[in-house]
């Protein structure tokens, strides 16, 4: 439901977070975390924009931190599938096709 002006002006405090709580979560429910090359560009482009300075160990932290939301992507995953009956993937196949030859398998 869209708020006009007046409405958005007229809102408590606490009417509004609490309706940004409830947009945030909504939204939540369909993102995912972000893997370890994402993290780190991340990473990389937030500290050259604001201060210029990157160190090496602000890049193995989002490299952590990018490990362990690989994790939650592959249990998330393994979820999905055994709650639709379908078998566990295998972990140790990588589904990224690298040479160009294989795009037309």
């Amino acid at each position: 439901m869209k708020k006009t002006d007046e409405e958005w002006k007229n809102m408590s405090d606490d009417e509004l977070f609490a309706l940004l709580d409830k947009r945030s979560s909504d939204l939540n429910e369909f993102s995912r975390p972000l893997d370890r090359f994402h993290t780190k560009r991340y990473t990389v482009i937030s500290q050259l924009t604001t201060d210029g300075d990157l160190d090496d160990d602000k890049l193995e932290k989002a490299r952590e931190i990018g490990k362990d939301n690989e994790k939650k992507i592959d249990e998330n995953i393994t979820e999905c599938m055994l709650k639709n009956n379908l078998d566990e993937p295998n972990k140790y196949v990588k589904n990224v096709k690298t040479h160009r030859s294989q795009w037309f398998d």
